[in-house]
């Protein structure tokens, strides 16, 4: 388990070593796209939980509502100037 406050590289070192031991045994490191949920297990997709179709439709959006998973979004109404 990678604690949730480590550094960078902390955080690469530990991930590079579990993807060895995943591979030794056959096994993938995979996630899910947090944009449309795809399962996703290139080692660049899984670093950004994104994949490339999503990367590049997001990649000039720099919206903090941007939710994960089917492109949710937070928006607040419109205000109406005439109420």
């Amino acid at each position: 388990m990678i604690p949730t406050e480590a550094s960078p590289k902390l955080t690469e070192r530990l991930t590079a070593e579990l993807r060895e031991r995943a591979e030794a045994l056959g096994l993938v490191i995979a996630t899910r796209c947090r944009f449309c949920g795809t399962p996703l297990w290139h080692r660049r997709s899984v670093a950004m939980h994104a994949g490339p179709v999503c990367r590049k439709r997001h990649e000039t959006e720099n919206d903090p509502g941007l939710t994960p998973a089917k492109k949710s979004q937070t928006e607040a109404a419109p205000i109406n100037p005439n109420h």
